[in-house]
């Protein structure tokens, strides 16, 4: 079994960092001047975790010095979120220099104090970094129970850094563990969501596990694809650590075409680029790989010691996962030896080795705690739902009771408009039969007017005679006018 590269996000968090620079220096530059700008302890030490999160791989040492400053501020303000990410920084320093024990103590502490002040996305993180060291150290049981604690809190969170994080991680597991199906499913997701955060700098770690799942089911041309993508990016960034686990793997793929002289070229320049940085772990890995190429030439010479060297290494760190492949290879070459009582010593380290990294058991409990996860999330899924429902009958009930509100008031209006309607008609009539009856009246009074005009004139005129001439006037006439009145 060729060993590949595969990484994960140590979990180191603060709070809401956003995307990285384009340039590390410049952003630490930054950094520097805001730290002795700062108006208050918190807001230091903050900035000061932000410096730890940009030196952690590049410059442990520095990181360190500052992770240690921000821990005793932290601890002399009682600021235990600050307390709590610098420990968990300084457990990802020791993790990335091959330290996992130290690491661990430190994870622990920082779970701790994330703990007891009730700090969530702090408990996220630390258990993410726990489920890691036991990862690495093939513990799968641990390690999937860890990060999938980790995932379910960044999933409460909506902490979507964090939870691809926690995605790309348990894809290495579920790599690790042959679940190549799911294995992808987590990667994808986690690469979605680092695209959707615009995280470039970070999206080779998981172009690289991509990669590496697609060479384990011998899919050569599209592992060699992911490959070359997170070596650009990781040339891109100057990302050494990632440039050297590239360069390796594509070394395998090399490996995989028996074209052991193009695998060497590459695993010889990750060598190189990890003794540059110092990093155990990788030095034991590059050596393994190239100590297998050289197997291969039957350079026997060349071979052994270069695998001894990193069977010691990797032993030395923990990670019994390359180990039993540098216990095979050694039982391989002695093989090739004639040597057979050397070769059956280490095949026999080999077994027990291999036999404690997968177990029946581990791979049930693992998918026990899958299944328990998925089941939980339907759960939580089922009674979003069941909220959303009882809203829903809630909302359709309001509205129901709201439309018959709006019938009944238009039905009163509706009827108050009739009424007013029919008064007004009524009125009408009325009005229309007045004037009728005014027209009547005033055509009457016209008609009496006219019949009593002419007697009366006719008396006037009598009486006028009568008062004008009383004294010229006759009996006889006067009987007449009387008789005429």
């Amino acid at each position: 079994m060729k060993f590949r590269h595969r990484f994960f996000f140590l979990s180191l968090f603060f709070f809401t960092i956003g995307n990285y620079a384009t340039a590390q220096q410049k952003e630490a530059d930054s950094l520097q001047v805001l730290i002795q700008a700062a108006s208050s302890d918190t807001q230091r030490i903050n900035l000061q975790l932000k410096l730890v999160n940009i030196f952690r791989s590049s410059k442990p040492d520095e990181g360190e010095k500052i992770a240690a400053v921000a821990l005793t501020k932290s601890l002399e303000t009682k600021y235990k979120k600050g307390e709590g990410f610098a420990l968990n920084a300084l457990g990802t320093i020791q993790d990335a220099r091959g330290n996992y024990d130290s690491a661990l103590i430190l994870y622990q502490q920082s779970l701790a104090v994330f703990e007891s002040a009730d700090i969530e996305e702090g408990k996220a993180a630390a258990l993410l970094s726990i489920g890691n060291y036991y990862y690495y150290q093939s513990d799968f049981i641990k390690g999937a129970d860890y990060m999938l604690q980790s995932l379910r809190l960044y999933e409460k969170l909506n902490d979507k850094a964090g939870l691809a994080s926690a995605l790309n991680n348990l894809g290495s597991l579920y790599n690790d563990k042959k679940d190549y199906r799911k294995a992808l499913e987590y990667y994808n997701r986690a690469l979605v969501i680092k695209k959707e955060l615009n995280q470039p700098r970070s999206l080779a770690t998981t172009l690289l596990n991509l990669g590496n799942v697609y060479y384990d089911l011998k899919i050569m041309d599209s592992a060699l694809l992911w490959y070359q993508q997170s070596l650009d990016n990781a040339t891109q960034y100057d990302n050494k650590r990632l440039i050297a686990s590239a360069r390796s793997n594509i070394g395998n793929i090399f490996f995989d075409k028996k074209q052991y002289k193009e695998a060497l070229v590459e695993y010889e320049a990750a060598l190189e680029i990890d003794k540059e940085r110092g990093n155990q772990e990788g030095i034991g890995v590059s050596n393994l790989n190239t100590g297998h190429a050289y197997l291969m030439l039957k350079q026997y010479d060349v071979s052994i010691p270069m695998l001894k060297e990193g069977l010691q290494m990797l032993q030395e760190v923990g990670n019994k996962f390359q180990e039993q492949s540098a216990l095979k290879y050694l039982a391989e070459a002695y093989v090739a030896k004639g040597e057979h009582a050397t070769a059956y010593n280490y095949l026999k380290q080999y077994v027990a080795v291999h036999d404690s990294v997968y177990t029946e058991e581990s791979n049930q409990r693992v998918a026990e705690m899958q299944t328990l996860y998925e089941t939980e999330k339907k759960d939580k899924e089922i009674i979003i739902l069941s909220k959303e429902k009882q809203v829903q009958r809630r909302t359709n009930i309001f509205l129901i009771a709201l439309a018959a509100l709006i019938f009944l008031l238009g039905l009163i209006l509706w009827s108050r408009y009739r009424f007013k309607q029919k008064t007004n008609r009524l009125l009408a009539e009325k009005n229309d039969e007045l004037i009728r009856l005014n027209a009547t009246k005033d055509k009457l009074f016209a008609i009496v007017a006219h019949d009593l005009k002419n007697p009366l004139s006719a008396f006037r005129s009598i009486t006028q005679n009568l008062n004008d001439n009383k004294l010229q006037i006759s009996k006889e006439e006067i009987e007449y006018f009387v008789g005429r009145m």
